[in-house]
């Protein structure tokens, strides 16, 4: 049975227990699991800062670029006002990952899955991330194209909505720019590296297995969209 969600326990406390760390001290630095996780695909990771990793290379044949920032909220006078008068600091992430495909039929759009809290089966008693999950599609049908029903299968036990552009040269995944405490770290800031069945392993392979397998969904994802 998972961790409760304990009265007065912050989003990232909860997170950390659910997941198991994320802490810097507790596990690599985002720029440590991305040269592990280079030195599996073979991809050439660039760091600018702290909470900015790059990434791009070739897998399985095809270009895979990755982009992971974390901003600070406000100026450091109050980051610093913040932390000295033991307030939540909080920080934004925005993370893409893009993976290259020929896409002959010119298929684009968006397609994305969603829970339907109004349907129904609905419990929100229940934690289960794979009721009343459904995806659609603009335009209606591309997914039908794109998802196959092993991708299907596989996105719907993620904990958040996962959205897909569709262009005639790539397939990418694009989150919402998260605001989240800072003493998660990336770990609780860029889903990736979360939000990922079988989620959590041992560390380092925690950090590493979310965007690994992420890229090879998306590589199916790819294969798809070239029919």
């Amino acid at each position: 049975m998972g961790p409760s969600c304990e009265r007065g326990k912050s989003t990232v406390g909860f997170l950390k227990d659910l997941f198991g760390g994320g802490g810097d001290d507790e596990g690599p630095s985002m720029a440590e699991a991305w040269q592990l996780i280079g030195g599996r695909l073979g991809l050439r990771v660039a760091q600018e800062g702290e909470h900015c990793v790059a990434a791009s290379g070739s897998v399985r044949g095809r270009d895979v670029q990755v982009s992971i920032e974390g901003r600070k909220v406000g100026s450091e006078l109050l980051q610093s006002f913040a932390t000295t008068n033991r307030k939540r600091v909080h920080q934004r992430w925005n993370t893409t990952l893009t993976v290259s495909c020929r896409n002959e039929r010119g298929l684009a759009g968006t397609v994305e899955m969603y829970t339907d809290a109004n349907h129904p089966s609905f419990d929100p008693r229940k934690f289960d991330p794979s009721q009343c999950r459904f995806v659609r599609s603009n335009p209606p049908g591309l997914d039908q194209l794109v998802f196959s029903e092993s991708v299907r299968a596989r996105l719907t036990p993620v904990l958040f909505d996962p959205r897909f552009e569709i262009s005639p040269t790539s397939v990418r995944l694009v989150t919402d720019e998260k605001k989240v405490d800072r003493d998660g770290g990336y770990f609780v800031g860029s889903p990736i590296h979360v939000n990922y069945p079988n989620a959590p392993q041992p560390w380092p392979e925690r950090a590493v297995a979310g965007p690994i397998w992420w890229i090879d969904l998306m590589c199916d994802i790819a294969e798809a969209v070239e029919g």
